[in-house]
């Protein structure tokens, strides 16, 4: 009977170590949530590609434009240009450029020669609300002159330039390579807007009689398309410097001696 007591106490000792034994082995592995969140993602901001700028027209460039005016049987005035109109508005602080192209027509109604004036009105780019007029008059009883510019939009605007801007004698036409500019303004106390005319590769022939050619007759060029040539006043400004600059040497070493020659007598 002690035997059997003995036997079930080892046993019970056995299984109360073992249930130890377990307990200090197993770990318990923490178990992380993975719930999904409410929250749902913004989202991506769609980006609209800008378009491309229209690029704005460029103005068409200046022609060389020919025009005459007849008198009965031959050519009383023959004209000939480059020319472009830079328009300043002053109200809005804005330039505006015009090139006349070889849709500038002449209004042959108007354009006439007269006695002592001849007159060219020009719809600019064929645009009749668009006008240029140039002006020749007779200066003198040999000489003429371009006297008169004006450029005018729906006949309300005019801006003018009455200066004599070129003479050239009755028996010859006018030729200028360069390009020349003329200011035009408004005859009026407040201002809207200014120009300036450039014309380059002018030729006239006014007042021309039944005699000449039908072309231009032999032509005044202007001095602009001549250089200026400062090599000639650069030479003789450098001999005159050098003529003075001998003079006063001379000058001194004559002194020089004279005051010698005095000291030796005394």
């Amino acid at each position: 009977m002690k035997f059997i007591l003995v036997f079930c106490l080892i046993g019970l000792i056995a299984v109360a170590s073992a249930d130890d034994l377990n307990k200090k082995t197993t770990t318990d592995v923490p178990t992380s949530s993975t719930e999904p969140s409410s929250e749902s993602p913004e989202p991506t901001p769609k980006t609209t590609p800008k378009p491309a700028p229209t690029p704005s027209p460029k103005p068409m460039p200046a022609e060389k434009l020919s025009f005459d005016i007849k008198n009965s049987t031959y050519k009383c005035a023959l004209l000939s240009f480059i020319g472009k109109i830079s328009i300043e508005n002053l109200i809005e602080n804005k330039t505006e450029m015009i090139f006349l192209t070889n849709a500038t027509t002449i209004d042959d109604k108007f354009s006439q020669c007269h006695s002592n004036k001849t007159e060219f009105l020009l719809n600019v780019n064929g645009n009749p609300k668009q006008q240029l007029l140039l002006v020749f008059n007779q200066t003198t009883t040999s000489r003429y002159a371009l006297g008169y510019v004006e450029y005018s939009e729906l006949n309300i605007i005019q801006l003018i330039n009455n200066n004599a801007l070129i003479s050239v004698d009755n028996k010859s036409s006018y030729y200028c390579q360069t390009n020349q500019e003329f200011k035009l303004s408004q005859n009026v106390t407040k201002p809207e807007k200014k120009a300036v005319l450039s014309l380059s590769d002018l030729k006239f022939d006014i007042f021309r009689t039944d005699k000449d050619s039908a072309d231009f007759r032999e032509a005044k060029q202007c001095e602009l398309d001549f250089p200026r040539n400062d090599f000639v006043p650069l030479v003789v400004g450098a001999a005159l410097i050098s003529l003075v600059l001998i003079v006063l040497v001379a000058y001194i070493i004559g002194r020089k001696r004279s005051r010698r020659l005095s000291y030796q007598t005394v």
